[in-house]
């Protein structure tokens, strides 16, 4: 197993496209309180988990034990929608397989609960190459809070300036850079003017390799010690 880094990936519009099945579970969601939620307001929401956007949009006080039972409900429906259909974003399963050839620790952190991380594993059959995977019902504090890399990159047994994070959302970029990481963005999701944060940004997985994103973990790791020794 190569150690000298790692690579933790985001889920949703990073390894699958379920974008579409999320807006509907959220539509019906939404639609059974009567209360309108169009898809621009859905893309805002990316990064976020279930508990945030339910406090903007159902209770600002909601209780952790109502936010559980609703985010339960919406995530089922997600999983109706989204059971037998999952697809993953072109060249992801590829990249991952590359990434395990070369030795190359994976970690996956997403807001997403685990029963929906169970199923996109179960049908991608990808789950065996992540040494380590941080789901929203591990964390306290959601992307951009970098608690969820934080914890990823503990569990991989990796100093956070070794890891490299790739993401679609400007809410998860902005979490890898407070964890001190460095990143790649997809603009699978989001224009490539909302990623400008990143390290690096690219159209999707088929722009990487195993060298490409070993460089931005030494231009990271550079970059600390330059400002450690100022």
């Amino acid at each position: 197993m190569n150690s000298s880094f790692a690579v933790i990936f985001d889920l949703d519009g990073v390894i699958v496209q379920t974008t579409e099945f999320h807006f509907k579970a959220w539509c019906e969601f939404f639609a059974e309180r009567n209360i309108s939620f169009t898809f621009e307001q859905f893309i805002k929401t990316f990064g976020s988990r279930n508990h945030d956007i339910l406090k903007q949009y159902i209770d600002p006080n909601i209780s952790i034990e109502d936010s559980v039972k609703l985010s339960d409900e919406k995530e089922s429906l997600f999983r109706d929608y989204a059971r037998g259909k999952i697809e993953p974003v072109d060249g992801a399963v590829d990249l991952i397989h590359c990434l395990g050839r070369a030795g190359i620790k994976m970690g996956l952190a997403t807001s997403t609960p685990r029963k929906n991380l169970d199923l996109i594993f179960e049908e991608l059959k990808i789950g065996e190459f992540f040494l380590a995977t941080i789901c929203a019902d591990d964390v306290i504090n959601g992307k951009p809070d970098p608690e969820i890399f934080l914890k990823c990159a503990y569990k991989l047994n990796m100093a956070p300036e070794a890891c490299v994070v790739v993401e679609d959302s400007p809410q998860g970029i902005e979490a890898a850079r407070r964890a001190k990481m460095a990143s790649v963005a997809y603009t699978t999701t989001n224009p490539r003017k909302k990623l400008l944060a990143a390290d690096a940004i690219v159209n999707g997985p088929t722009e990487l390799n195993v060298e490409f994103l070993q460089e931005l973990v030494k231009n990271n790791t550079a970059q600390k010690n330059m400002f450690c020794g100022m």
